[in-house]
């Protein structure tokens, strides 16, 4: 009878160590684990965010680039040399159509929106003049500017125009173009 205790006991042992020993094992592979896909996941995660701020730097660069001859081309110069706003708002279609924005504003030396083009219905020129006189006051070197206005969300760039040189020209007036933030623009930085 001792002996069968015995190999009770050192069974009953054993099977206490070998369940320790694995119970320890798996808890050390699980933090092991776990602690390299938190690492991979923050590897990940500092990959994309330099990715899109890369995107939106090349993006923002181009824009710039894109309003700047907009504001520069003489038909632009010469639609803000008309002191008659209606002409201003008509002339300026083909201009806005070239743009490709999702809007365009015109505003003239005063800070009057003399001409609005809107893809989408509802921003008005009152919120143009507004955000306009936020977008110069805040000017901190910024490229881009944002307006907010019928629940859509533009990404706007703003360029004064003149007649001449930018050094010794005469200012003409302002050239906005902005590009809504919408479910299009998601889906191309989510390319």
């Amino acid at each position: 009878m001792p002996r069968g205790r015995l190999r009770t006991r050192f069974l009953l042992s054993m099977l206490v160590i070998t369940a320790g020993l694995t119970t320890t094992s798996l808890l050390l592979v699980r933090k092991s684990v776990e602690t390299n896909v938190r690492q991979s996941i923050a590897v990940n995660l500092r990959n994309s965010v330099a990715a899109f701020q890369d995107f939106r730097h090349e993006r923002e660069t181009m824009l710039t680039s894109d309003v700047a001859l907009l504001a520069d081309l003489p038909i632009t110069r010469a639609i803000m040399t008309s002191p008659d706003p209606v002409t201003i708002q008509d002339a300026s279609m083909d201009v806005s159509q070239i743009a490709g924005s999702d809007l365009f504003v015109l505003v003239d030396r005063a800070g009057r929106v003399v001409a609005l083009h809107t893809k989408t219905p509802g921003f008005t020129r009152d919120a143009a003049e507004k955000y306009f006189q936020q977008s110069l006051d805040e000017d901190r070197g910024e490229s881009s500017h944002w307006w907010l206005g019928e629940h859509h969300l533009y990404q706007t760039f703003v360029q004064p125009i003149y007649r001449g040189s930018r050094t010794d020209g005469t200012l003409l007036g302002f050239l906005v173009i902005g590009y809504e933030i919408n479910d299009r623009l998601a889906e191309e930085v989510s390319k």
